[in-house]
């Protein structure tokens, strides 16, 4: 946000040739979770307990849909890691080493 109070609006993807709801990624009817937050909930220990990997979340991909995020400690860390989750597509971003506050 800026000074002046102004709410954000997001871009208009559809230049780009970008639903920004595709019918595919809707939102179950599932209590308002997510695809990322279902899919969190049954593999979080597994994902964390892989080698590198550092933290896990939700997030959007490039399309806009429901992503499951993972950080891991270096680039090598990167390769180990799935490219989806019960169907969820992956994101992985390299952030280092996390310590906790």
């Amino acid at each position: 946000m800026t000074g002046d109070d102004e709410a954000w609006v997001p871009p208009d993807l559809s230049a780009l040739g970008v639903d920004p709801a595709p019918q595919s990624h809707q939102m179950p009817d599932n209590g308002g979770a997510t695809p990322a937050a279902a899919a969190l909930a049954r593999h979080h220990d597994a994902l964390m307990a892989r080698i590198g990997v550092v933290m896990v979340g939700e997030t959007l991909d490039a399309t806009g849909a429901s992503a499951v995020l993972i950080g891991v400690r270096t680039a090598r860390d990167m390769g180990r890691l799935p490219t989806s989750v019960d169907g969820v597509p992956v994101v992985v971003q390299v952030i280092g080493d996390v310590d906790a506050q």
